[in-house]
């Protein structure tokens, strides 16, 4: 049997959506800070590319937080006091780099690091499962939209303005500013009460997942996107400098990615769950193939380096609504991060595998299995019959199917 408790945030959706957008600020200042910021931090002061590939580390939690999801699955009040408290301990520890600068303190900053991966990486499972059970699939396509967007707004702030006022206020104001920051929005986490409850027995990983076919589309969403991480690479072998690619990637990129993320919203609203995804795999692949084949110039690569990047933030909300229609609702948590956590899994196979086979051939591989992946997940992005709805325990599946999501997110029931 199911109990259910009536699907309420807070006092209205606009609150709803205010603590989504609070709390997933705090997810990302942090997180792009630590993968953004500190690598130019680390460069900058003298230290070595292998040191500087330290920071990598932070992507560990990320890959692995499937590990630690279930035992928020069937526990509502565990989930309300995590989003509570998670965000003051994330702001103790990034208090904790007022006395330790980059420079002189590696190994301390990137122990920070990983800690502050780990509690990002459980505030966003748990914000994951809460999204699952407070809304229905409507109400999913705009508070995903809503978390995509703040991530990136903290992600902007944290890989960019962090590195502003350290210039302009000094280390030690700016870390302690950020952090006060981190805390504040934090504390939107009190205008949660606990979520509806589904009372059922925790599933497995595997059994999590309610469509199987998504599987799919998470190879190709990681396998399409592994090309990111090659793009600075390959503006410098076009004779940009630097300090230039960090401006083009990292403040002009993300600004670019926070209409794109409104757009892909919009896009979920009009044609449907399927539709969309369809439209977005197939941008990519086309960004992909002319990033590879079409003889690009400088300037040219710069504009499409932004544009994929803006285009991936897109497919991201997607992808996340994708998620959540695709898990059980009693194991929200255990389905969101194991398919997320796949898709981190693959991408760093994929860019390790795609990365050393370039070497020999050139950025037309890097670029052409991307574009080649990207294009299989638009032929792959159709309606879908779900494999089990519902449930065999009786537990409502997270979506009708795939082909309801169609038409529900459109409105034309």
């Amino acid at each position: 049997m199911v109990a259910q408790t009536p699907r309420r945030f807070a006092p209205s959706t606009a609150s709803n959506l205010i603590v989504i957008g609070g709390l997933n600020l705090v997810q990302g200042l942090p997180a792009y800070f630590f993968t953004i910021a500190l690598p130019v931090l680390l460069r900058d002061a003298g230290a070595t590319l292998d040191v500087v590939a330290l920071t990598y580390i932070v992507w560990l939690p990320w890959a692995f937080k499937w590990l630690w999801a279930p035992l928020f699955d069937g526990r509502p009040s565990l989930r309300v006091w995590t989003l509570r408290l998670t965000p003051f301990a994330l702001a103790i520890v990034f208090a904790t780099l007022s006395v330790l600068y980059p420079s002189s303190a590696v190994a301390p900053v990137i122990t920070v690091a990983l800690i502050s991966a780990i509690l990002g990486a459980t505030l966003q499972v748990v914000l994951a499962a809460e999204v699952v059970l407070r809304f229905d699939d409507k109400g999913r396509v705009l508070a995903n939209t809503v978390q995509v967007f703040a991530m990136i707004t903290g992600g902007v702030a944290g890989g960019s303005v962090v590195l502003w006022l350290g210039e302009a206020i000094g280390w030690q104001s700016a870390i302690w500013t950020t952090a006060g920051l981190i805390a504040l929005l934090g504390s939107l986490g009190f205008l949660m009460t606990p979520s509806a409850a589904m009372v059922t027995e925790r599933a497995h990983y595997w059994r999590a997942i309610v469509h199987r076919p998504t599987l799919a589309l998470v190879v190709c969403a990681a396998i399409g996107g592994s090309a990111g991480g090659f793009l600075g690479a390959r503006l410098v072998d076009l004779g940009h400098d630097p300090v230039e690619i960090g401006w083009y990637l990292g403040l002009a990129a993300s600004l670019a990615m926070l209409p794109a993320t409104l757009g892909a919203g919009a896009l979920l609203r009009t044609l449907g769950l399927g539709n969309a995804l369809r439209a977005l795999f197939l941008l990519k692949a086309l960004l992909l193939g002319s990033l590879g084949f079409a003889g690009l110039g400088p300037s040219q690569t710069v504009a499409f380096a932004i544009a994929y990047f803006a285009l991936s933030a897109g497919l991201m909300t997607a992808m996340w609504q994708l998620y959540m229609t695709s898990v059980r609702p009693s194991a929200a948590a255990t389905g969101f991060a194991f398919l997320h956590s796949l898709e981190a899994l693959i991408l760093m196979l994929a860019g390790f595998a795609i990365g050393a086979i370039a070497e020999r051939i050139g950025f037309e591989a890097i670029f052409g299995v991307a574009a080649v992946a990207a294009l299989i997940g638009a032929i792959l992005s159709r309606p879908i019959s779900p494999t089990a709805s519902p449930t065999s325990n009786g537990e409502p599946s997270s979506s009708q199917s795939y082909q309801d999501q169609n038409s529900m997110i459109g409105g034309k029931r």
